[in-house]
């Protein structure tokens, strides 16, 4: 795992960059269309194999709502 810049709140260490999940989701924020294609696109599989390359980088934060498809 790669040593990504932390900062310490009450002694638990947390990256300074957080994964944002909206996109994962099918938020897109720009029309219902594209929503459709990143729910379809991002699966269950595909949702871990970014999660794991994020790992790898050394970002474990997570930003976001618990989800079930998460």
């Amino acid at each position: 795992m790669a040593n990504f810049p932390t900062i310490t709140i009450e002694d638990v260490s947390v990256p300074k960059a957080l994964i944002g999940i909206n996109s994962l989701l099918g938020w897109s924020h720009t029309s219902g269309g594209r929503d459709e294609w990143i729910r379809k696109y991002f699966t269950a599989e595909r949702i871990a194999e970014v999660f794991a390359h994020c790992i790898k980088l050394g970002l474990y934060g997570v930003l976001g709502p618990v989800y079930p498809r998460l």
